[in-house]
């Protein structure tokens, strides 16, 4: 089952991203287009201690308390989430119109990130003021250094967002639920000095996302599936590269993750639970035995570039060429492409075949109660998590025996959501796995007699006699004479490989396993092959897990390739007419004629300052009466009956003799066509104005 959580500001509202800039010390969470969210990891936190706070009135003890909570939102610091509750992204409501006209529209300026933001949001400053008997402090005085700029969401927008239960509540923890909705009256960062108040309101359960999909309408049999992983919301693979406070993400979806996604579904399925699920033969069959294969899923089906074709590096247009074939007395520097991306008619492309990511800053509090202070709290840490963006598409196989494929097939959906990687509770993980059947003969075409180069598409895990892993070129050659039955030998100095180690995690176990070193992917090595009617596409261990892929590609010396890098331009095209923007949702309606206003603004701003450059002096006390006029008048009614109270007195006698009245002793509203009737603009105009001549004034040292 799923609840809506419907969220409306009705204060400026600060959820912190734990960043700022140089002009503003706090910022809130958007979206990477520009709109506000509210991150599923601070609904769960409010949420969280919204329940704690109604069950203590509800007089609930401390015992029972923990252990709904743990119940709900799972137990703090276990490897593996329990809780109920799976928490989705606040974003504007009908978000996926949004974003798709936002796409459709992408390069109309009022649909650039700043000023969607500008819409969305406000600048507030804000001091500390001393104390009495505060050493370095004055009483009723701001402190030094104090002032902070905070943005802040403007009161009056909503926010929606899908709360999943795994599995349905129990009467009494949907009661609960709700309590803890409608008891969340304030949110975000310093909710104590006048930010945050929200109202909140939970819709009847629907049936769960979960569910959701094409069903299989006829038997299938085949030996290969052809896999596509999209993702709903951001995703992190983790990956540690260094930094502690840091989480990276790997940028393709590994065979062992895929199997363990699949495997979890494959559980749900058939009423499994993880302790028993190997007593099931179809569950050994599919994930266990070895009978099949799940390959790595990776962006816009890219493969990552040999790493014997080298650019060099002072002269980047000569063209790319083979370090094997690289003669003497050739001494320029090369260095490898890298990257991955795809080759096409001797052109490498490279240019857009890497998923795009997002950093996140996050913060754990244990003690979430309002107005403490975590100073000394030992539990409490800071962090960023990358993560994949989400609606990116991540292409893959399943290949092996047909009757055991067709069990995972069978079972499961054509389509269906699932979750993947790291914090799947909150904000992260939700993905569609959409299934199709391919046919496959398990080979790749055969090979004439030749020189080839072998190119690991994936880690290649290989060991020695002895049973220890061992990257070694002979140890290779051993692995594939073994497999193809005759002597195989890399050839001497034409090896380009690099190493890395693998390391997998047993969700059963809850622990990692060994590092374990191997040649990396895109290692390139010479090898001489006999005639082959049936090459491998797999080699070495843990090739079940997407390990050990391998391609073999005729070696041509004399071949050059182009590295093509396109540049995309991105910069907004201005003059953009109306009749090319299609919008229908409400809210981008309003963005675009409040740009369009603005814009209109900006052009009457500079027809009143050109004008008030060339205009007569005034006087800085009779502008500042003309200011305060402008400003405190409806309509232009008002202006007129002030103007005809000045007849024949002094203010009436400059501003004629500045040219602003006629001698009929009437104001000229109307300076300039552009202007017309329209009064916002006509009281913007003049404001404007009388600005630029107080400034004038004060450049010419008149008063």
């Amino acid at each position: 089952m799923s609840y809506i959580l419907t969220l409306t500001t009705e204060s400026y509202l600060l959820t912190g991203s734990g960043e700022g800039g140089v002009l503003i010390d706090a910022d809130v969470v958007f979206h990477r287009t520009g709109f506000p969210m509210i991150p599923a990891r601070r609904i769960k936190g409010m949420l969280k201690e919204s329940l704690e706070e109604v069950m203590e009135i509800a007089g609930k003890t401390e015992t029972d308390i923990k252990a709904v909570v743990a119940a709900l939102f799972g137990e703090s610091g276990k490897t593996t989430y329990q809780g109920k509750l799976l928490l989705h992204n606040l974003l504007l409501p009908e978000w996926e119109q949004i974003a798709k006209e936002v796409s459709e529209n992408k390069m109309y300026p009022g649909f650039q990130s700043d000023f969607i933001k500008e819409y969305f949001t406000a600048e507030i400053q804000q001091t500390a003021i001393g104390r009495e008997g505060k050493e370095g402090e004055i009483e009723g005085v701001a402190k030094k250094r104090s002032l902070r700029n905070y943005r802040v969401i403007k009161p009056g927008f909503t926010f929606d967002g899908f709360i999943e239960t795994t599995p349905p509540l129990s009467e009494e923890e949907d009661g609960l639920l709700r309590r803890a909705v409608h008891n969340l009256r304030y949110a975000g960062t310093r909710r104590n000095r006048g930010f945050g108040k929200v109202k909140c309101k939970l819709s009847s359960p629907l049936p769960s996302q979960a569910a959701q999909g094409r069903s299989n309408s006829v038997s299938f049999v085949s030996d290969k599936l052809d896999l596509t992983i999209t993702t709903l919301s951001p995703v992190v693979l983790a990956e540690q590269l260094g930094e502690q406070n840091t989480v990276f993400t790997r940028k393709y979806i590994s065979g062992n993750q895929l199997r363990g996604l699949l495997a979890n579904t494959f559980i749900r399925r058939k009423g499994l639970t993880p302790l028993n699920a190997h007593l099931d033969s179809d569950f050994f069959d599919v994930f266990l035995s070895g009978k099949v294969h799940f390959g790595n899923a990776v962006y816009r089906k890219a493969k990552p570039i040999p790493l014997h074709l080298h650019k060099y590096k002072v002269d980047e247009n000569k063209p790319v060429i083979s370090v094997f074939a690289k003669g003497e007395p050739d001494n320029d520097i090369t260095k490898s492409v890298g990257k991955s991306g795809v080759i096409r008619n001797n052109k490498i492309l490279t240019d857009g075949f890497e998923p795009k990511t997002t950093f996140n800053f996050h913060n754990s509090r244990p003690n979430r109660a309002a107005g403490r202070s975590t100073d000394n709290d030992a539990e409490t840490g800071i962090f960023y998590y990358e993560s994949l963006n989400e609606g990116q598409a991540f292409q893959g196989e399943i290949t092996g025996d047909a009757s055991v494929i067709s069990k995972l097939r069978n079972l499961l959906s054509s389509d269906f959501r699932a979750r993947l990687g790291r914090s799947r509770s909150a904000q992260y993980g939700r993905v569609l796995v959409s299934l199709e059947a391919a046919q496959i003969s398990g080979v790749s075409d055969s090979l004439s007699a030749g020189k080839y180069v072998m190119t690991l598409q994936s880690p290649l895990i290989l060991l020695n006699e002895n049973g220890y892993p061992a990257p070694t070129v002979t140890v290779l050659q051993k692995a594939l004479s073994a497999i193809f039955g005759n002597e195989i030998t890399v050839e001497e100095g034409r090896v380009a490989a690099a190493f890395t180690y693998v390391e997998q995690f047993n969700a059963i176990w809850q622990a990692k396993s060994d590092k374990i070193p191997a040649f990396k992917e895109g290692s390139s090595f010479l090898i001489h092959l006999p005639e082959i009617k049936k090459a491998p596409t797999q080699l070495g261990e843990s090739v079940d897990q997407g390990f050990g892929r391998v391609m073999f590609d005729l070696y041509k010396p004399e071949a050059r390739y182009e590295h093509e890098v396109s540049v995309k331009n991105h910069q907004c095209i201005e003059g953009k007419t109306d009749d090319t923007v299609n919008t229908s949702h409400p809210v981008l309606t309003k963005i675009k004629e409040a740009f369009e206003q603005e814009r209109e603004g900006l052009d009457v701003k500079s027809l009143a300052i050109n004008t008030a450059q060339k205009a007569k002096h005034l006087n800085n006390h009779l502008i500042g009466r003309m200011e305060r006029l402008f400003e405190h008048s409806g309509s232009a009614n008002g202006i007129f009956e002030w103007i005809k109270e000045t007849h024949g007195k002094p203010a009436g006698d400059a501003l004629r003799k500045a040219d602003l009245v006629d001698y009929d002793h009437k104001f000229n509203l109307k300076p300039h066509d552009k202007i017309g009737n329209d009064w916002r603009l006509q009281k913007l105009y003049w404001t404007t104005f009388f600005q630029t001549l107080r400034k004038k004034n004060k450049a010419d040292g008149k008063q």
